[in-house]
């Protein structure tokens, strides 16, 4: 059976009842009998706008699909396929046999923007039959791209049972970066929640891009949840020397419109971190948060500065786009220790149109009094009172 060409204008798929949640069975389908043995080839099939809708409100929208399907004997082939999607266009080709249950597809995704220096992914995905319980597995990876350069890649193994879907010994690794990060992860499709779990071990993750980072990240973290939210817990540890040691863990709380870090807690210049963070994406995003440190020991930086600093940092920042934060920060100083002697004092400052600007900080300690504001960009006003200046500068 041949057909040059099928035309579809508009396809709309509207579901009635999103609230209602059915089970799935994700049963690998089989075919037999006469559907077997047809051969057919549509040369190409082309739709303009396929519109998903939930009770009348559209969630997803393609504005063009266009490509080669071909049935022989049992098994699909979708050559040169092309979709537009409002994040970009998406072209490859894809594959299954209903005889004996295999799938493959290999296809890029060209972002229309520029997102952490990459502008298309690569996505692979081969799975053969496989053993009970699982029906199909195999290998499966995702290369963000810059032009034909590899910056980050995800890769792993993915197998589907009758009920569930596995990642298994997935690895994210960003190129120039020191470390990885091991994932699994496992969702039920078959209960109307869809519950899931996930786990994520991370091995000597670098901050910096290149192989003299001064941090070496290492830690877990575990998340359960459903459809209606999750909740978790993380422990993150820089191994290293001196200032460079720090550990962090927490609880997660979260769904699909915010994250709240609680019970922080952790450890930094041989003192104690506490806090608390709260995140949320609904329109822009939006980060606020607490943090008290307590006994922290400036020495460790440098040997000229011994002390005990404890300080409260309270922020609130808001992320409209990707050039800069909008929002304030304040941060109090309470009874510290430099240099064996007190200092107190506070910072008020704020991110506005792109600019960092301190509106009100003091400090106050024996033998000094300082004060500024200003922006941070442009000019930063001073005012000093000093009877000793050696309790600011070491040998003095």
């Amino acid at each position: 059976i041949g057909i040059r060409q099928i035309a579809v204008e508009e396809l709309v798929f509207n579901d009635l009842f999103p609230e209602i949640r059915n089970p799935h069975d994700l049963t690998w389908p089989h075919v037999k009998g006469f559907v077997s043995w047809i051969k057919a080839r549509i040369k190409l099939l082309h739709i303009t706008n396929i519109i998903y809708k939930e009770a009348g409100r559209e969630k997803l929208r393609i504005e063009r699909l266009y490509g080669q399907f071909i049935w022989y004997l049992g098994g699909l082939n979708v050559r040169s396929f092309n979709f537009k999607m409002p994040f970009g266009i998406v072209d490859g080709s894809a594959g299954a046999d209903f005889i004996k249950p295999n799938f493959s597809a290999n296809f890029f995704i060209k972002s229309n923007q520029l997102y952490h220096s990459i502008d298309r992914y690569h996505f692979t995905l081969k799975l053969d039959a496989s053993r009970h319980p699982a029906q199909i597995s195999g290998p499966v990876a995702i290369i963000g791209m810059f032009q034909k350069n590899e910056q980050v890649k995800l890769s792993g193994n993915v197998g589907i049972t009758k009920n569930s879907m596995h990642l298994d010994k997935m690895e994210v690794k960003e190129m120039g970066r020191p470390g990885v990060i091991s994932v699994s992860a496992s969702v039920n499709v078959s209960l109307p929640q869809r519950p899931y779990e996930l786990n994520a071990n991370v091995d000597d993750i670098g901050l910096l891009r290149n192989n003299e980072s001064i941090t070496k990240i290492t830690g877990i973290l575990q998340a359960k949840g459903d459809i209606s939210g999750y909740n978790g817990s993380f422990s993150l540890r820089n191994i290293a020397e001196s200032w460079k040691k720090i550990s962090l863990e927490g609880e997660l709380k979260g769904n699909a419109r915010e994250l709240k870090i609680s019970a922080i807690k952790g450890s930094a210049l041989n003192g104690s971190l506490n806090g608390e963070l709260h995140a949320s994406w609904s329109q822009s995003l939006k980060i606020s948060g607490m943090l008290m440190a307590r006994n922290l020991d400036p020495a460790l930086i440098t040997s000229d500065w011994p002390g005990n600093i404890n300080a409260d940092i309270i922020a609130e920042l808001t992320f409209a786009g990707f050039d800069h934060p909008e929002g304030k920060i304040k941060a109090n100083f309470l009874r510290s220790i430099v240099r064996k002697k007190p200092l107190i004092g506070n910072i008020y400052a704020q991110w506005e149109k792109g600019l960092f600007s301190i509106t009100h900080g003091e400090f106050h300690g024996n033998g000094f009094d300082v004060t500024a504001q200003g922006i941070v960009q442009k000019k930063l006003e001073y005012n000093a009172k000093i009877t000793d200046l050696g309790s600011l500068i070491p040998h003095a």
